[in-house]
């Protein structure tokens, strides 16, 4: 490894420990869905004995086994669940730069494509929990660096990495068969299926996919279909029976704003080396088509964000009841200004994704010995198989844009001859990143931080013996709950009489209240835990 590689991963991992310090992993309490995923890990650490909670809808053994990991080292708690994926966020971040340095990326941009990954708000706010987002772009990262080894040296001594990473991933979610099936493509497509290399490229998808068929068996046998668990034979019934046709015209350009407003740093970049290597006629072309297809989703721009984990200026799941400001809101023109934003890049990586797909069909047809060419290649199948994945499943979030993120990098980036920036679009980039930076960072700290408030008045519900069922807490309190409620969002339509909301709320009895500081707007602050007669 060259010495000046092994700087950018030393100020990579400083940068994440610094992030670590700031931010403060410590709690003994649930984020979002990882209150599930941590009952499989109780079972292993207590009893030896693997359980999948019915909530869960990933096949999740990987993950189960490394939060397992830790715990049986350290002890059960969600503190050292969270520090085991705070360690895969820093190697999924070293792994990534790896990546990208492999493909002939500069150090710069190589460096500055990783911050953008480490800083996109749904792997660096779930890098402090132990939800599966984070786990499993590790392992898809790790999969993809030895796919792109395989296609630039032409070599089957990658081949016995693939096949693990690929079992690895899929082993976290059944999803990830798509990537082997991406490299296979590649091979097929590359060697034009006349080779042994076109043999042996179809070997990581099938043991990928017999992997997930066993597991799933495995499952169906021990514990029966879990609800939420997802098979892939509904994806081609989403075909047919109406959501494809609802994503596309509700949910298609919220996930273009989301990859081009988090990937806006490097969409400069981008766009600025496109508009310097293609000929005018080109330019206009495209760029006319792109305009024509945005049309339909002009009147609604300012919704375009998806929602779920990013919404109105905020990180992680609001659900608590309030009448007033719950942490970093802005007004309803200040969002929209930023959803125009978002609907701007979202045009920006359709307008480059044009681009790319006209250049690879040419080499695709007339290739050329750039072994970078296939890489592109392989960027874009992933993304576009990743995409028609987003279309297709019926629940619809922000953070799983997250997977597709590196293949788009992949797919845009350019790696051969570029033109040097003007000191402007440096400037433009630098900018852009220590703003979207800074935001994720402070509003992850926010989001930990009234969280640790909020279960402070949850634990002390527990310490006054006040029964679980009478209390809402959130989401994840629910989830802890899970059996006495009978299940999410049951017990709301009893009104229990205990509610925890945010301090702006003014309705019921005061009963006690747990103070925090948050950032954005700066301030001291407190969760309450109100009574209601």
């Amino acid at each position: 490894m060259p010495k000046e590689n092994k700087k950018d991963l030393l100020y990579l991992s400083l940068i994440w420990a610094a992030c670590i310090l700031l931010v403060n992993p410590i709690g003994d309490f649930p984020l979002n869905d990882d209150w599930a995923y941590a009952y499989s890990v109780q079972s292993l650490v207590n009893h030896n004995e693997l359980f999948f909670h019915e909530w869960g809808a990933m096949t999740l053994l990987v993950h189960s086994l490394w939060g397992a990991l830790f715990c049986k080292v350290f002890g059960f708690s969600f503190t050292v669940l969270r520090f085991s994926t705070l360690v895969l966020a820093w190697l999924g971040t070293l792994w990534s730069y790896q990546l990208f340095r492999e493909v002939n990326f500069s150090r710069q941009i190589a460096f500055g494509a990783s911050l953008v990954i480490l800083f996109n708000p749904f792997y660096f706010l779930h890098s402090f929990s132990y939800m599966t987002d984070v786990p499993f772009y590790f392992w898809v990262i790790g999969l993809s660096y030895f796919i792109i080894k395989s296609l630039k040296e032409n070599h089957n001594k990658y081949l016995i990495p693939i096949i693990v990473f690929s079992i690895l991933a899929v082993l976290v979610r059944q999803i990830g068969l798509l990537f082997p099936l991406g490299y296979l493509l590649v091979i097929w497509l590359k060697d034009r299926m006349q080779t042994r290399q076109s043999l042996l490229g179809t070997l990581p998808f099938l043991f990928s996919f017999l992997s997930y068929y066993l597991l799933s068996a495995f499952r169906v046998m021990h514990w029966g279909q879990s609800p939420n668990y997802r098979s892939l034979g509904s994806l081609f019934d989403n075909i047919f029976n109406g959501t494809l046709y609802l994503s596309i015209h509700t949910y298609l350009p919220g996930y273009f704003a989301i990859f081009g407003f988090f990937l806006l740093p490097l969409l400069i970049y981008i766009l600025y080396q496109i508009f310097h290597f293609n000929s005018r006629k080109l330019l206009l072309s495209f760029g006319v088509i792109t305009l024509i297809l945005s049309i339909p989703y002009w009147d609604n721009y300012n919704h375009v964000f998806i929602g779920n984990i990013f919404r109105n200026l905020s990180l992680g799941l609001t659900d608590l009841h309030y009448e007033g400001n719950p942490p970093a809101r802005v007004g309803h023109y200040d969002w929209g200004n930023i959803s125009l934003i978002g609907f701007i890049a979202g045009l920006g990586i359709v307008f480059s994704l044009f681009i790319k797909s006209y250049h690879a069909i040419q080499w695709i047809f007339k290739p050329t010995n750039k072994q970078s060419n296939w890489v592109m290649v392989f960027g874009l199948l992933s993304f576009f198989m990743y995409f028609i994945f987003l279309l297709l499943f019926e629940v619809h979030f922000d953070r799983y844009t997250l997977i597709g993120l590196p293949f788009l990098i992949l797919a845009l980036v350019p790696t051969g001859r570029t033109r040097s920036l003007p000191r402007s679009i440096k400037i433009s980039i630098g900018i852009s990143l220590f703003l979207l930076s800074t935001l994720v960072l402070i509003l992850t700290k926010d989001y930990l931080s009234w969280n640790r408030a909020r279960w402070e008045l949850l634990k002390f519900t527990q310490e006054e013996q006040i029964d679980p069922t009478k209390v809402i807490g959130g989401f994840e309190w629910e989830g802890m709950h899970y059996e006495q409620l009978g299940g999410i969002s049951k017990q709301k339509n009893n009104a229990p009489p205990y509610i925890i909301t945010f301090s702006s709320s003014r309705k019921g009895e005061w009963v006690r209240s747990a103070n925090y500081y948050r950032l954005l707007p700066p301030k001291k602050d407190s969760i309450v835990l109100r009574k209601f007669y």
